[in-house]
């Protein structure tokens, strides 16, 4: 299981003013999202988790109309480890840092959707389109999926995915699973001037991974199901 396999580590700080809060009171709320077939609401006091979040889900928003909902809380507490996640009402995870808090959610949630019953067949691949063709990279975990996704993106590709390719085999479409891009640091430095188009949370790679955006390598995010016109199995 990918979702898994890449659990965040917990290193450097988003630097915050201390803060408290009633593990009872309600939050506002950041976006309603959809990842896959698993839909959820992000809820947050915190002002500078709340924006990484909207930039980090942007292509993952979802209007008010979807149903079942599930409902993740990230609070700051008074405890040893203040940064509390919870989902439904049930606390998934105490971190040290508030990149940590956001690195839980994103972790979690991409695990849900992943697990979450849906008709079509997930695979452990990622994807593009190039030119109005789509490109399917189907591998293990360390690869190079995302490296070579990225750097097609770089060059103008549209982004399909990283990780999970949700597809129709039938009909041989993949439906775009636009999560952020999660890159180590060798694999950041490997695409030329990547590192510095980072934000400013996560560039000097001295954490486990980078987030990375479509938005931040300045291309799109395909819409609606993409043809597979060519597979490729890469290996490193």
């Amino acid at each position: 299981d990918p979702a898994r396999s890449r659990r965040p580590n917990r290193h450097p700080r988003m630097i915050v003013a201390p803060r408290t809060a009633d593990a009872t009171a309600r939050l506002p709320v950041t976006g309603r999202f959809r990842a896959l077939s698993y839909s959820f609401i992000v809820e947050t006091a915190l002002p500078e988790v709340a924006e990484l979040v909207a930039d980090l889900l942007h292509d993952l928003q979802a209007d008010d109309s979807d149903e079942s909902l599930h409902r993740y809380a990230l609070r700051e507490e008074r405890h040893d480890r203040p940064y509390a996640v919870s989902v439904d009402g049930t606390l998934i995870r105490r971190v040290a840092t508030p990149l940590s808090l956001v690195d839980e959610l994103l972790w979690h949630a991409n695990r849900e959707a992943i697990v979450t019953p849906d008709p079509r067949i997930a695979i452990h691949a990622s994807a593009a389109v190039w030119d109005g063709r789509g490109f399917l990279f189907p591998a293990p975990a360390n690869s190079g999926k995302t490296t070579l996704v990225t750097a097609l993106l770089r060059e103008g590709a549209e982004y399909v995915t990283d990780e999970a390719a949700l597809l129709e085999p039938l009909r041989a479409l993949v439906h775009p699973y636009p999560k952020p891009l999660w890159m180590a640091p060798g694999a950041v430095r490997a695409i030329g001037g990547l590192q510095e188009r980072l934000r400013a949370e996560y560039r000097s790679l001295a954490r486990i991974r980078a987030y990375v955006t479509p938005r931040t390598l300045g291309t799109t995010v395909a819409r609606g199901p993409v043809g597979i016109d060519l597979v490729v199995f890469p290996s490193y």
